[in-house]
């Protein structure tokens, strides 16, 4: 105050303008001092009372996961100067279903004449309001008039007995919330559209993928799928479900992947427990305590159960090629410095709907829900080479990657007038090796094929691209197009080469990014026979080869259209330099 005076009295002297300039400069000055003094003092932390509680508008809310009365689970409710949750409106029902994952949970509204129970105006919050005109009371399954406590199911409240025993959600009213609100959104800790917690910043996006697909997602996202180290860390991530639109559609968040992946084989710990689970973030394995196992899981009788998913608050072992929505988890910002910033898209090549490089995963460069590949052999993998594929000697045991799901054929990018397939392969010798397949029936790999393409040498110094592809013809007949491009030198054998297999109504266009020495077209034609449903297959397809091929493959991609070869360089270049 006495700056303020001072500071008013030398103004005297100024022009009106100065004098309003530094009138706005003190008011900022002391607006910046008033919050950093209320961060100080916690205020940061003075919207909601601690750990496990949730802000939401004017109000904080906390679910407790223990059964219990009424008439106790109010008792704990008003121990942390709180009581249990009223309801005011649909958000803040939704709220409160998604708090107690849409199951039983006592909420603060009692009935207070035995006799009135099906009147609304009868009931009563525990903070004293009467039912507004919001409601969700489901009279019809009022069937007794000593049911006059009332809980939620999902999004109904329900009439229930004094003995009953529930979970129950308790709400009470944040404190300095707008102007910490504005502080922590101003200071940008996590990227947009992201969630602070605990020094931590998290995510889950709008979509399902494959364990694999999931993780890609976060790393490229300067995250890694979430861990779950504490019990508030716990109440947090299951909290993240809230953006959907009610519990009507929860069964669409029945699981959700963490960053938790079973090890072979198992460790001790020093007290002697198998610890076969680890954090895919380097944060450490997980203790078989926190978070707790869902009964009958871990699946330790299925070797291929290897990833974990969060469900309710417990773990469950799951495949980890089905598909859940998945939590991305970064530390945050300090403040000073810019967050981790959220993933750009690449440069697009139009028409490119799959992209993979094989030296860093197993995941679609451009976006997950569009194409899948499948390991289902254990193909061997390094940073270097890629997918290297083989052979085994005794039981001439084929390796391949199972590419998106299996379709009938005509709804297929076979089937369309012109599609582009690009590669980044070599061949270990000068003899042959199928990289491409796709059977006329996708489990058995002796089907004819409706398309093919293998390397094999001519001579010593020729290597032959060879194309086949078969189109439906009609009920008589099938026509099948054969292409041969045949190069000069060792072509794709001990070295790298590109290929690209543009194909416009069964003919093969310019195959290679280096043109071919020798190109050769034929068709034929045979009886008709039933395409079931097509799979496409990279590595191995053929039972033919000999054992002592072997195929390394980098880079593969695909196209809803023909590509040129500078579209070829340019997809390479981005997601598969």
């Amino acid at each position: 105050l006495k700056f303020a005076t001072q500071s008013g009295r030398s103004n005297q002297r100024l022009p009106l303008a100065t004098q309003q300039m530094q009138h706005r400069q003190l008011l900022a000055a002391c607006l910046a001092a008033a919050t950093a003094a209320l961060l100080l003092t916690g205020a940061a932390s003075a919207q909601c009372p601690g750990h496990g509680w949730t802000h939401r508008a004017h109000s904080c809310y906390k679910w407790f996961s223990e059964p219990n009365y009424w008439f106790q689970a109010e008792q704990t409710c008003l121990s942390h100067r709180a009581q249990l949750a009223s309801i005011q409106s649909e958000q803040e029902n939704r709220l409160v279903g998604r708090l107690s994952h849409c199951r039983d949970a006592w909420i603060g509204l009692f009935g207070t004449d035995l006799d009135r129970l099906a009147d609304p105006t009868s009931y009563r919050w525990t903070d004293g309001g009467g039912v507004g005109s919001f409601e969700r009371h489901n009279f019809s399954q009022l069937d007794s008039v000593h049911k006059p406590l009332i809980r939620s199911d999902g999004e109904w409240w329900l009439n229930s007995l004094y003995h009953e025993r529930h979970p129950f959600v308790c709400k009470l009213s944040a404190k300095s919330s707008s102007l910490v609100d504005w502080w922590w959104r101003s200071k940008g800790r996590c990227p947009s559209g992201w969630w602070l917690h605990d020094e931590q910043c998290y995510v889950m996006p709008q979509f399902e993928a494959n364990f694999n697909e999931a993780n890609f997602y976060c790393q490229r996202n300067s995250s890694q799928l979430a861990s779950v180290l504490t019990q508030s860390e716990l109440d947090f991530v299951n909290k993240l479900s809230f953006g959907i639109d009610s519990c009507e559609s929860a069964e669409l968040l029945d699981s959700v992947w963490l960053g938790l992946i079973k090890l072979n084989p198992c460790f001790p710990d020093s007290a002697g427990r198998e610890l076969c689970y680890q954090w895919t973030d380097f944060s450490g394995k997980h203790d078989n305590k926190l978070p707790a196992w869902e009964t009958g899981h871990p699946d330790s009788a299925d070797w291929t159960v290897n990833c974990v998913t969060l469900s309710a608050g417990r773990l469950r072992s799951d495949r980890c090629h089905s598909r859940h929505r998945f939590v991305c988890k970064t530390e945050a910002s300090d403040g000073n410095s810019p967050p981790p910033p959220s993933a750009s898209p690449p440069p697009q090549v139009d028409g490119l709907v799959a992209a993979f490089d094989f030296r860093r995963g197993l995941h679609n460069l451009l976006d997950p829900r569009t194409f899948a590949i499948e390991d289902q052999f254990g193909v061997e993998r390094s940073a270097e080479d890629g997918a290297c594929f083989k052979v085994n000697s005794s039981a001439r045991y084929r390796e391949f990657y199972n590419v998106g799901a299996p379709v009938a054929f005509n709804e297929s990018i076979l089937s369309t007038s012109e599609y582009t397939m690009y590669f980044r392969l070599t061949v270990g010798n000068k003899s042959g090796v199928e990289f491409l397949s796709v059977r006329s029936e996708h489990s058995d790999p002796n089907s004819y094929s409706s398309l093919r393409a293998e390397l094999y040498s001519s001579s010593a110094e020729q290597f032959v691209l060879n194309v086949l592809q078969r189109d439906l013809g009609n009920s008589t007949h099938f026509t099948v197009h054969n292409n041969n491009h045949e190069f000069n030198g060792s072509g794709c054998a001990a070295n790298w080469c590109d290929i690209r297999l543009a194909i416009k109504d069964g003919i093969l266009n310019s195959p290679a990014i280096r043109e071919p020495l020798r190109v050769q077209y034929w068709n034929s034609t045979f009886d008709a026979d039933a395409l079931a449903l097509q799979q496409l297959r990279v590595g191995f397809g053929s039972p033919f080869y000999s054992v002592a091929r072997k195929l390394c493959l980098r880079c593969f991609g695909v196209a809803r259209r023909r590509l040129s070869s500078d579209e070829v360089r340019q997809a390479m270049s981005t997601f598969c330099p």
